[in-house]
């Protein structure tokens, strides 16, 4: 989804689904939670053919990578 299409739905009403508000609300969590922790936060939803890495930060030299899965 691109930023007009998350404008538009933002603004025009749209109910998103509960797991992708939960989602969002846990994603934030964990990236203020780690910057409170002194990581700079790097990238979200970072996307290759490969898959998706929520989250990325960089603490000194190494780079931490955050995934979310979902509970089955």
């Amino acid at each position: 989804m691109n930023l007009l299409e998350k404008l538009k739905a933002r603004f025009a009403g749209e109910a998103k689904p509960e797991h992708l508000r939960r989602g969002e609300l846990g994603e934030l969590a964990a990236k203020r939670f780690l910057q409170q922790q002194g990581l700079k936060f790097i990238a979200a939803n970072f996307r290759s053919g490969r898959g998706e890495i929520d989250l990325i930060f960089r603490e000194g030299d190494c780079l931490l990578f955050v995934l979310f899965t979902r509970n089955i």
